[in-house]
């Protein structure tokens, strides 16, 4: 009886090891990768003023409220809002 209840602890031990597994690799495909392509910046400016939020995608209904989201973060950091 003994042997019976130890293989099947073991057994639900692998069970829950490989759905952990297939959980963490479910998680970590989800995420996107993020590449800067190119920047610039004036090498004689000390500071800025005015800044420029744009989202460049192929993703239409992703670029608005992304730019929102940029747009919020900078006024959470006190930076003032312009509208063009």
């Amino acid at each position: 009886m003994m042997k019976v209840k130890s293989t099947i602890l073991q057994y639900n031990r692998i069970r829950q090891s490989i759905f952990l597994m297939v959980c963490a690799g479910c998680l970590l495909s989800c995420s996107t990768a993020t590449k800067i392509t190119g920047s610039w910046r004036d090498p004689e400016a000390k500071s800025y003023k005015d800044f420029l939020v744009a989202v460049l995608t192929k993703n239409l209904p992703a670029r608005t409220p992304l730019e929102r989201d940029i747009s919020s973060r900078l006024k959470h950091e006190r930076v003032k809002e312009r509208k063009v």
